[in-house]
């Protein structure tokens, strides 16, 4: 028995769907379906994706930014420092300061004070050996006291913050001091003045000098001989200037203040 087998059943023309006059077969659609899958991801790559990849960066550009801020207040803040410690190292620096200054006690002893950096005698040095004496010492001490001023803002105050004020913090003494001597005398007890212990302000300092000084009895020398004398020595100077003495003024606390910060009653 012979089979038989028609032309039809093996040709090799390839059979599909024909679009635009080209066949379509398996291979035709294969490649067409990768170059949408291709399009379809570059697109959805351009969109979505590439959108996405600048926002983060934009928000990692932020993250710097702030985290440098931070950095920077940080470092503000290390340089500042504890401000209550801050606040304690000012309040022993005033403490310190204060205790420089005059107080009712050491004003109660500055004559005596004075009257031991002043020389109660004023001897003038010759070749001549004629003697030279003059009374020394203080010859003038009027204190005056003047009453702290009034409490005023010299500058209006920023929001929030109080208006600084001048007054009311010192009471001040004036005395008026005088007295005689050489010049490296006058040199010597100014400069021992300035180191007594409370701070003091020395003004008006005025030196003249004496006129009518005159030497001891002597019969080796006539007076004409004594007044050529005393034209060769070293003048004995009167100076004169005004000690200004700053006491600060223990200001109280309001009692209307001092009221709201006691505990109500139960």
């Amino acid at each position: 028995m012979t089979a038989s087998l028609g032309a039809g059943e093996f040709d090799d023309t390839p059979s599909g769907p024909v679009l635009f006059g080209m066949t379509l077969t398996g291979k035709t659609i294969g490649i067409a379906l990768g170059v949408l899958g291709v399009g379809a991801a570059i697109y959805g790559f351009m969109n979505f994706v590439s959108p996405k990849f600048g926002e983060i960066e934009q928000n990692d550009t932020q993250i710097r930014e702030k985290t440098s801020g931070n950095d920077q207040k940080k470092a503000q803040i290390a340089q500042k420092g504890d401000p209550k410690k801050k606040l304690e190292e000012a309040k022993a620096r005033n403490e310190a300061v204060i205790a420089l200054m005059p107080s009712p006690s050491t004003l109660a002893t500055l004559l005596f004070d004075l009257n031991a950096q002043i020389p109660e005698l004023v001897r003038v040095p010759n070749t001549f050996g004629l003697q030279i004496e003059t009374r020394g010492g203080l010859r003038e001490y009027r204190p005056v006291t003047t009453p702290p001023k009034a409490a005023t803002a010299v500058a209006p105050a920023a929001a929030g913050a109080a208006p600084a004020v001048v007054g009311a913090q010192f009471e001040e003494t004036k005395v008026p001091i005088k007295f005689s001597g050489l010049y490296e005398d006058l040199v010597l007890s100014i400069r021992n003045i300035e180191r007594l212990k409370p701070l003091l302000q020395l003004s008006n300092l005025q030196v003249v000098t004496v006129s009518n000084l005159k030497a001891a009895e002597d019969n080796r020398f006539t007076p004409e001989q004594q007044k050529q004398i005393l034209q060769t020595l070293p003048p004995v100077l009167d100076v004169s200037f005004e000690l200004t003495a700053s006491v600060p003024v223990k200001i109280e606390p309001p009692k209307d203040a001092a009221a709201t910060t006691q505990p109500a009653p139960q």
